[in-house]
């Protein structure tokens, strides 16, 4: 459940894992401590089931029942299902391009600032992080995951000509210098 500042809930949904935390949700994630456990340990069914009664229990706005912004009643999650990969291009040729304006750029700042991340969080961040950037190579190392000659191409063509800054050369030059300090300790 995720509550608003005054204690009432405005959103109820079935979570796995981490979701509560994930902030790759159709809804704004609150504060830590305003997200909320009703029910653990529950299996799929109880869980579709308990979703449906607290929705129905506290209604929801779009319809006029309640002070939810569900925009469902519940139950109709999707654990398991497989996309089938026309799916995943339809939906990837959706989001290539897609430029976000300055302030919907500030307003995703200003929603992720102060977010306290659990230290399970954390920690599988960083352990992904190490994994994908290697400080002897001073490279990513992306397991798998090769550029076509097509994509290195085009990656080429949009740097090519690209002015950077004095504060941009300063900073990069500053982190290299870091990286090689932190490499010969």
């Amino acid at each position: 459940m995720y509550c608003r500042e005054d204690g009432t809930p405005y959103y109820i949904g079935k979570g796995k894992g981490n979701r509560i935390n994930d902030p790759n949700h159709t809804m704004n994630l609150p504060l830590v401590e305003r997200r909320k456990y009703l029910k653990t340990n529950l299996t799929e069914e109880e869980s579709f089931n308990h979703e449906v009664y607290m929705i129905h229990v506290l209604g929801r706005k779009d319809t006029g029942t309640g002070i939810l912004r569900n925009l469902t009643d519940g139950g109709d999650g999707c654990t398991g299902n497989i996309v089938s990969v026309e799916t995943r291009e339809k939906l990837s040729k959706l989001k290539k391009g897609k430029k976000f304006s300055e302030e919907h750029k500030n307003n995703i700042s200003k929603s992720l600032t102060g977010l306290k991340r659990p230290e399970e969080f954390k920690n599988k961040l960083s352990k992904t992080l190490k994994k994908q950037y290697s400080l002897k190579e001073r490279k990513p190392t992306f397991e798998g995951k090769k550029h076509s000659k097509e994509s290195k191409e085009k990656i080429s063509n949009s740097n090519k000509g690209r002015k950077v800054s004095e504060e941009t050369r300063r900073r990069i030059s500053e982190g290299v210098k870091r990286t090689l300090m932190n490499k010969n300790l």
